[in-house]
């Protein structure tokens, strides 16, 4: 609107100086909700923005360090590559998952430069760092990623045994078919319908036999797509 085209208009030393009030604005806030929407905007002043970010991913704060990194997930800037290698190393859950959010984003956009910094978080000891960092990577077909979704097929949870599956689909790693195939008898209905989308797309022959089981199965999405994958493997 107005404001942004005011924003623009606006020399490069006014449009720095204005960003570093909205920092040190964001610094007195003393309600969270205004401290996060705050930083939320500044993605939308261009560079001067993503410089204020990059201040507030090394601030003492840890819930500003959080703010800066949600808002570079969602908002990827290659120049902030740096200080995010650093951020997924920050000893508070939130901004290691954020941070390593905004590496998986860059990722997204053709990084590959993300992979080294990302791949330790692989063992991160909270899970859903962990589980995000995988998705990153297996997208990227990034080949440490194989075994992990081998075990992942093996998992306790439902959606860890889907990501497993999805990911060796993506990867089109043969030695995973077997564990695929072995998901076509899991006891969610929704792990089944994964894998048999998964050996359609790796158009694996070997597994037709249990994909003819699969045309049997109590749920009418999973006999539905064997059929049909069988069809086409044929």
């Amino acid at each position: 609107g107005l404001e942004r085209l005011t924003f623009a208009l606006r020399s490069d030393e006014a449009r720095r100086n204005h960003v570093s009030e909205i920092v040190q604005e964001i610094r007195r806030e003393e309600n969270w909700r205004r401290q996060s929407a705050f930083t939320q905007s500044l993605p939308r002043h261009g560079e001067p923005g993503v410089d204020g970010l990059l201040e507030l991913l090394q601030d003492e704060d840890p819930e500003l360090r959080e703010y800066a990194a949600y808002a570079l997930a969602h908002h990827p800037a290659s120049r902030a590559f740096d200080a995010l290698t650093v951020a997924v190393k920050d000893p508070v859950e939130d901004v290691r998952w954020h941070s390593s959010a905004a590496l998986g984003a860059l990722g997204a956009l053709g990084e590959r430069r993300v992979v080294e910094p990302l791949l330790p978080l692989l063992e991160d000891s909270v899970s859903h760092i962990r589980l995000g960092v995988f998705q990153s990577l297996a997208a990227l077909g990034v080949a440490e990623t194989g075994p992990i979704a081998i075990e992942m097929t093996g998992s306790e949870s439902a959606r860890e045994r889907v990501e497993g599956i999805r990911a060796l689909a993506a990867l089109g790693r043969p030695e995973g078919v077997s564990s695929i195939i072995a998901c076509l008898s899991d006891e969610e209905s929704s792990v089944r319908e994964e894998a048999v989308i998964a050996l359609l797309r790796m158009g694996s022959a070997e597994a037709i036999p249990a994909l003819e089981a699969a045309r049997a199965d109590e749920d009418r999405h999973v006999r539905m797509y064997a059929a049909e994958v069988v069809k086409r493997l044929r």
